[in-house]
């Protein structure tokens, strides 16, 4: 008892310390996948749109050349993905990202 009227500040600081730590810890999950056409080879350069169905957020994402994409700290939710890609036709598709994990969404 007496250690806690000695050192208030020390109080003080635990509790703005544990406050910070829990805004800190938002819980986020990512989303990734590979980018194919009708016969199974990869699209590079496609445009990905992630768009939480809670806040409206959007973040994008291009295929690379291995026609791979990820998008990374999403808050868990529920999101549409929107593929884009010359010559192609936009695929849309929803999912569930989950807080501590990845979600895959491949695209054909």
């Amino acid at each position: 008892m007496m250690e806690h009227s000695r050192h208030p500040w020390r109080m003080a600081f635990s509790l703005v310390f544990s406050a910070v730590i829990a805004v800190a810890q938002v819980p986020t999950g990512g989303l990734g996948g590979v980018i194919l056409d009708g016969t199974d080879a990869v699209v590079q350069s496609a445009r990905i749109t992630v768009t939480s169905a809670d806040s409206g957020m959007k973040r994008t994402a291009a295929s690379g050349s291995d026609g791979a994409y990820a998008v990374a700290g999403l808050p868990a939710g529920t999101y549409t993905v929107s593929t884009t890609a010359a010559g192609f036709q936009t695929v849309v598709q929803t999912t569930t990202v989950r807080a501590g994990a990845d979600t895959r969404v491949d695209t054909r």
